[in-house]
């Protein structure tokens, strides 16, 4: 399960230091223990511990959620994010001003996930994003309603990588329109 970033439809995951301070902000350890229950094992990269190709990213942050949010907030104002008239991060562009707003899509169908969404509002809300959850009814919506059209923001979902762990259908280019399963683009 990951959270997949649309830079296609939401602007501000087009900038670096915005995806960076989100995957800081969370707390993937806190999640596996108290949402999963211990029924998961934390990755920081695109595959899986075990698979070939696997490598383990250096994650050094602490591990309390708040020191996280913290760095994630050195992050963005370093990279000249401010706090708007609302509440809500933005920054100036040459060509607009990009507010750290958007929603998260994910299945009523998978509790877990339903959770697992509210924990992600709760932190990248303390970051100073605005986040809304878009929850469909079943995965059959989400997957006709968000997935095939690439019409979501941030997606909550799984994808199960098979035996070999082979990353093409899920990382390369030429699977990012629908039937592709590069659903992050």
């Amino acid at each position: 399960f990951s959270a997949f970033y649309n830079h296609n439809d939401a602007n501000v995951f087009t900038q670096t230091e915005v995806r960076e301070a989100l995957n800081i902000a969370i707390n993937k350890s806190a999640i596996v223990q108290n949402t999963l229950h211990g029924y998961a094992t934390e990755i920081t990269g695109p595959l899986p511990p075990g698979s070939i190709g696997h490598v383990l990213f250096d994650d050094t942050y602490t591990s309390t959620t708040s020191s996280r949010v913290d760095i994630a907030k050195e992050i963005l104002a370093d990279a000249g994010w401010e706090t708007g008239e609302d509440g809500i991060l933005e920054k100036e562009t040459s060509d607009d001003t990009l507010r750290l707003s958007f929603s998260i899509a994910t299945t009523d169908e998978a509790p877990e996930l339903i959770r697992i969404a509210n924990e992600l509002k709760t932190t990248w809300e303390e970051l100073g994003a605005e986040v809304e959850i878009k929850s469909y009814l079943t995965q059959d919506q989400l997957k006709n309603e968000a997935i095939r059209p690439r019409d979501f923001d941030v997606l909550l979902f799984g994808e199960i990588l098979g035996i070999d762990s082979d990353p093409y259908a899920f990382w390369h280019s030429s699977q990012r329109l629908d039937p592709g399963l590069n659903i992050g683009s």
